[in-house]
């Protein structure tokens, strides 16, 4: 697998891109817990090659698989807010919140710091 994106690209910020694109499509099939047990033995290396920070990496891997949880067929978290809200899950609104998560998403990835600031000044 790292030799696979390694050999796709050498930008980190494309790589970043890739594992989140994957990240995303596995999330429409399993749960997340299960997809990260799965999945980070095999994401680390990766990550480890191209130099990524450990906190940094771990938390747009979790974030991916929130999207993830929130999102049909599996969407652990829409059955949840059904139930709660005794509404049918085609009729539970989910979309606005996925598009604010995405773009949370993005917004880590393309500026690291935003999430590694505070523990920063804490573990230098």
């Amino acid at each position: 697998m790292v030799d696979f994106v390694t050999d796709l690209t050498t930008s980190p910020l494309v790589a970043y891109l890739v594992i989140v694109a994957i990240l995303l499509f596995i999330g429409l099939f399993v749960e997340a817990l299960a997809a990260i047990l799965i999945f980070v033995p095999v994401l680390l290396p990766i990550g480890q090659r191209f130099g990524f920070d450990p906190v940094h990496y771990a938390l747009v891997i979790i974030i991916a698989m929130l999207i993830g949880t929130v999102r049909p067929p599996v969407g652990l978290q829409l059955y949840i807010a059904s139930a709660i809200s005794r509404v049918p899950v085609p009729r539970v609104v989910v979309w606005p919140f996925v598009g604010a998560m995405t773009a949370v998403l993005i917004l880590i990835v393309l500026v690291p710091w935003t999430v590694t600031w505070i523990p920063s000044l804490f573990f230098k």
